[in-house]
């Protein structure tokens, strides 16, 4: 079964050598480490929960990355073809307002992945196959009409914690599917408020193009100074309260900076990729916490 799924992890790359799909692959790169941190971070927590040897975790390595690059990368396409128009406006590179594909191809690009990543997922874990489903279903609600519940302020950053979550218990179902309901409850709480918290920090590049989609989040209700303010706020109150939501007081050295060079870059308008790499780099910090028994889950 590993070496099948290996085979399958890397079976869509060969749309790499078409030219008319290629781009069907265009990677977020730093979305991407996101959604698969999440992914091998259950793993991680999976092995901690059953008591089982490290050696244990490559096996599942490379499948896991792979469902979450095609998960996200299916869900990412869906919802570029259903913002095409607002994300001409703010001209964000995506592969379709580069002209790189065409809208149909975007379309249906991202509903073979989506498929492909669910497939691939219950291959290895029915759980896991269950949990990317419920990932795909919510980004069903959150893109496409007549639902588009991304217009709607919490809601959408809550749909996305929620889909980060459930490829957190993807990977923890591939590794520790007989202890489900022993998944430490204190993540749940962590990726949930916190995501919610900070996941509107994407709109910071995009609020011309979330006004003509009629999108609500910070930026287009509290227009941009004022909601650069607030959700720089929130993403500072995120990184203070996850060492009390973990239970590990040493994590302030850590999170404290963090929070506030990201402060700092948000009130800035500094990229949104250097906001992401701290986000990454805390993550990697919480991981190596938990792999070395430094963060008791």
């Amino acid at each position: 079964m590993v070496v099948i799924a290996h085979i399958l992890s890397f079976l869509p790359l060969l749309l790499l050598l078409t030219k008319k799909m290629r781009y069907i692959l265009y990677i977020r790169i730093l979305r991407t480490i996101h959604y698969s941190g999440m992914t091998i971070g259950g793993i991680v927590i999976g092995l901690k929960v059953s008591g089982g040897n490290f050696v244990n975790l490559f096996p599942f390595f490379i499948p896991a990355i792979a469902i979450a690059i095609y998960a996200f990368q299916g869900a990412v396409l869906i919802n570029d073809y259903f913002d095409f128009e607002g994300d001409v406006v703010v001209k964000n590179k995506t592969p379709l307002v580069l002209g790189l594909i065409s809208p149909s191809l975007s379309l249906r690009g991202g509903i073979f992945l989506s498929i492909y990543s669910i497939l691939l997922s219950f291959y290895i874990s029915h759980l896991a196959g269950l949990f990317v489903f419920m990932a795909h279903l919510i980004n069903f609600f959150y893109s496409l009409p007549p639902f588009r519940l991304k217009k709607f302020y919490p809601l959408s950053t809550f749909l996305l914690s929620l889909g980060a979550l459930f490829m957190m218990l993807t990977g923890y179902s591939m590794i520790a599917s007989q202890y489900i309901f022993n998944f430490p409850f204190k993540m749940v709480i962590l990726v949930i408020v916190t995501l919610t918290l900070t996941f509107g920090t994407k709109d910071m590049k995009d609020i011309e193009g979330d006004r003509l989609m009629g999108s609500k989040n910070l930026y287009t209700i509290l227009g941009e100074e004022r909601g650069r303010l607030i959700n720089a706020f929130l993403v500072l109150i995120s990184y203070i309260i996850t060492p009390v939501i973990l239970g590990n007081y040493f994590l302030f050295v850590f999170a404290i900076p963090s929070g506030f060079l990201t402060f700092f870059f948000i009130l800035k308008k500094i990229s949104e990729k250097f906001i992401l790499l701290i986000y990454i780099l805390f993550g990697l910090i919480i991981l190596s916490g938990i792999i070395f028994d430094f963060i008791i889950l």
